[in-house]
């Protein structure tokens, strides 16, 4: 059926999204990344889209690819809470400790229950303040 409906070209950007979350669930990250990067080839501005594919590049340690990702999705959505907790999360990974905790902060502003978040910017506050 998915095959038939590719085929004919009924499969849309939210089909690519979705097919692409379930093979990122059944471990198939190669084939999720191809279907997640159809998903914003073909709707630019499909938030979720962006959202997922950052989080599948950091998961595969590429820090620059998933940076790309969350840019794209603050630019749609600067609120996001999600895209900037990732966002600071991945900035930390990169060593770029002023713009995590920035966007770290920004997250917790939009959600201040967060334990991981309230965890991810203490640890970056703290690493900030051993090297100023």
């Amino acid at each position: 059926m998915i095959k038939q409906k590719m085929a004919s070209g009924e499969f849309r950007a939210d089909d690519h999204y979705n097919l692409g979350l379930a093979l990122s669930a059944a471990g198939k990250m190669e084939e999720a990344g191809l279907h997640l990067e159809t998903t914003v080839t073909m709707d630019p501005f499909h938030l979720d889209g962006h959202l997922a594919m950052g989080l599948l590049m950091a998961e595969q340690g590429n820090m620059d690819k998933a940076i790309h990702h969350f840019t794209k999705t603050l630019k749609i959505s600067p609120m996001n809470a999600q895209a900037q907790k990732y966002m600071g999360m991945a900035k930390f990974q990169q060593g770029n400790l002023e713009q995590a905790v920035f966007h770290l902060s920004k997250a917790l502003e939009i959600m201040p229950d967060d334990g991981v978040l309230i965890n991810e910017l203490a640890r970056a506050q703290t690493r900030l303040k051993k090297i100023q």
